[in-house]
């Protein structure tokens, strides 16, 4: 199979925190969420997890119908949704 672009490792997928593995997939973040390289070495920010959640919806990759309850959960706790700690 042929990718057009990489899946991240982890998704929001119908309500629930997904992680996905296939062989030749980068690294993800788990500070930032960005491909290419790990927590130890991130030159960014902490990103919460609505806040990737928010930037997946923004980058309209995923389908929206595909976020389940995450999308409610965005509008209840907007608050909340940063790009940073």
């Amino acid at each position: 199979m042929k990718l057009s672009k990489h899946i991240p490792s982890t998704i929001p997928a119908y309500g629930k925190k997904v992680f996905i593995k296939y062989r030749g997939q980068p690294i993800q973040c788990s500070k930032c969420f960005v491909l290419g390289h790990t927590r130890k070495n991130c030159p960014s920010t902490t990103l919460n997890w609505l806040g990737y959640v928010k930037s997946l919806l923004a980058e309209n990759y995923i389908p929206k119908e595909y976020f389940g309850v995450w999308l409610e959960y965005l509008r209840v706790h907007e608050a909340v949704v940063n790009t940073e700690f």
